[in-house]
């Protein structure tokens, strides 16, 4: 379905005025399907103009309940759109920390914006069974290899501790 600019930007006002988690994820749903390429780049869509401050909640809520659908990875594009195209470092870091906050989702562009603790913790979980991390397809194998030399890091002590105890 092919969407002009007069309809997102109806979609876009119906999502800003209900003020409704559900309302925007069926927007966002149908532009994501419909295609609608930089919706938060192009200054012809009306939330890059006015950028209200909840979208940002409403996007990690819409990133939440998506998490393990198939189109994940468009949605995280879109995300590192908004992302992106936010120009102020206190709300991307105040973004970030409430999307870290709900899903260990650990991206490119999301990875300076998280905390120490936070990537330690994601690292401690990957390969955990029954822990939901997510990372994209960049950092996957970074991660898996440095959870790796974690695991060797951990067996050289117990063998150091135990030829210790003898």
């Amino acid at each position: 379905m092919i969407m002009n600019f007069i309809q997102v930007n109806k979609l876009i006002m119906k999502a800003i005025n209900s003020q409704d988690k559900n309302v925007f994820c069926e927007v966002m749903d149908t532009l994501m399907n419909a295609g609608v390429k930089g919706l938060f780049v192009k200054k012809r869509y009306l939330w890059n103009i006015i950028r209200p401050r909840d979208i940002y909640k409403l996007m990690t809520y819409w990133i939440e309940i998506n998490i393990k659908d198939e189109k994940i990875g468009q949605r995280i594009n879109i995300m590192h759109e908004l992302l992106l195209n936010t120009k102020d470092i206190k709300i991307r870091k105040s973004f970030v920390w409430g999307l870290m906050k709900r899903v260990n989702l650990l991206t490119i562009h999301t990875i300076e914006y998280t905390s120490e603790e936070k990537i330690k913790n994601i690292v401690g979980k990957l390969g955990v069974p029954d822990q939901d991390v997510y990372a994209d397809n960049i950092l996957l194998p970074l991660l898996v290899s440095v959870r790796e030399q974690f695991d060797l890091y951990k067996a050289e002590i117990e063998v150091l501790n135990s030829m210790i105890d003898l």
